[in-house]
């Protein structure tokens, strides 16, 4: 069923606070709108499974706190949307289905991912915190307008997909991320492990202190590790359409030769020239 805020206190879990003076149940579809309460307490909603939870454009309030984010249960589908809202935390105490971030304030914590565990999170645009105690299975980050820091703690379990936007990253990444865009920037002073980084566009800068980077392959864009902390790149291919900037001042570890297939290296390390593969049509490759 679906319920719209009509509250005027601060308990989301108030049966007087939603339309129909009934709270919330199974399965409900929960519409937070045109209303400028902090919405902080009844926030352990856990029990509840299959709630549908939208923040619409009209919420000027904020729901949770940083230290009392709102607790949601098994199957929970969030969509945030509102640039007006004094920012929303949310910590899923069972498995959430899928998180989509459309927009938010322009504030940090516009939307506060604090804990718990997600299997899907969509990033459209707004500023957005994925906290050090969250565990996500696969993130998505496709907006210009994204602006996105990952903490230190935070579990990132399969893949990363970064389409467009801006990421401040201080955590361990995943498998694979793959980047077609925008800007991303893995700092930290943990030592963190980067398997694997597939670059098709956009600028990553590994500037992690201690950090690996295990395979990079640069097929477009702009990889670079000069902010002259000490890290570890063990391979790395540039393609042509692709550069590589490693002018560290002697604090990057090389393990194997960089493969350049035509695209730009800047290092004073060997560099192995490669023939790139022949894919046209009728070419080596058969295709």
């Amino acid at each position: 069923m679906a319920k719209r805020w009509a509250g005027t206190t601060n308990n989301f879990g108030t049966a007087g606070n939603w339309s129909g003076g009934v709270a919330p149940v199974n399965d409900d579809t929960l519409i937070i709108s045109d209303t400028s309460i902090a919405i902080t307490t009844g926030m352990d909603q856990s029990l509840i499974t299959g709630l549908t939870i939208i923040i619409g454009s009209g919420f000027k309030g904020s729901l949770g706190t940083s230290s009392s984010p709102l607790l949601t249960g098994t199957g929970t589908t969030i969509v945030m949307a509102s640039t007006q809202s004094k920012g929303v935390h949310i910590t899923p105490a069972a498995t959430s289905t899928k998180i989509t971030v459309k927009q938010t304030p322009n504030i940090p914590h516009g939307f506060h991912l604090v804990g718990g565990t997600t299997t899907d999170v969509y990033i459209q645009g707004g500023r957005v915190t994925l906290g050090a105690a969250a565990t996500i299975t696969n993130l998505y980050i496709m907006g210009q307008l994204a602006n996105v820091t990952l903490e230190d703690g935070l579990t990132l379990s399969t893949i990363v997909r970064f389409l467009n936007g801006y990421v401040t990253c201080e955590a361990d990444l995943p498998a694979t991320l793959v980047m077609k865009a925008g800007t991303w920037i893995q700092q930290g002073d943990g030592e963190h492990a980067l398997p694997y980084v597939e670059m098709w566009g956009g600028a990553f800068y590994f500037n992690a202190p201690g950090g690996t980077i295990t395979d990079a392959h640069v097929y477009s864009g702009y990889l670079d590790a000069t902010d002259g902390a000490f890290k570890t790149i063990t391979n790395l291919e540039v393609w042509a359409g692709g550069e590589a900037n490693l002018l560290n001042g002697g604090s990057l570890v090389i393990t194997n030769n960089p493969d350049r297939y035509g695209g730009i290296i800047h290092t004073d390390h060997a560099i192995d020239e490669v023939v790139p593969p022949d894919i046209s049509p009728g070419g080596a490759s058969g295709v």
